[in-house]
């Protein structure tokens, strides 16, 4: 499932997100590794997680050595805190890093990421410091 939907009137906007429990997905991994289990997920043999559909991504590949999850999950898990860091940011390249743990330290993920930064159409560079912005 996952479908999604976004309405703009003027300045307001709205999305509807519908998902699959992921209750569901939970007890077809039983046993499956997490391996095959994230494979069932990018296959369409299993529901994507609902973050998945309120944020409209999907898994494009998984690789050994490519998913870094430390830690599972669990509905008994207690409460976790993710946190993110821009590591750069220059004009053009920016890189980030993010986990996820527990309030007790506990690792559960960590990711990195190198995004390429576009200025959306039409934009204009702001003027240097030192500029008025004037073309004199």
């Amino acid at each position: 499932m996952g479908e999604l939907s976004l309405e703009e009137t003027g300045t307001a906007r709205q999305r509807t997100v519908t998902w699959t429990d992921p209750l569901v997905g939970a007890a077809l991994a039983r046993d499956l590794s997490g391996l095959e289990y994230l494979r069932a997920i990018a296959g369409g043999r299993i529901p994507a997680p609902p973050i998945a559909a309120l944020l409209g991504m999907s898994i494009v590949s998984v690789e050994p050595g490519q998913v870094n999850i430390v830690k599972a999950l669990t509905l008994s898990t207690p409460s976790v805190v993710a946190t993110g860091q821009v590591v750069s940011a220059g004009r053009r390249v920016a890189t980030a890093s993010g986990q996820i743990t527990g309030l007790d330290g506990t690792l559960y993920a960590h990711a990195t990421t190198t995004c390429l930064v576009f200025e959306p159409r039409g934009a204009k560079e702001p003027p240097r410091p030192g500029e008025n912005g004037h073309d004199r």
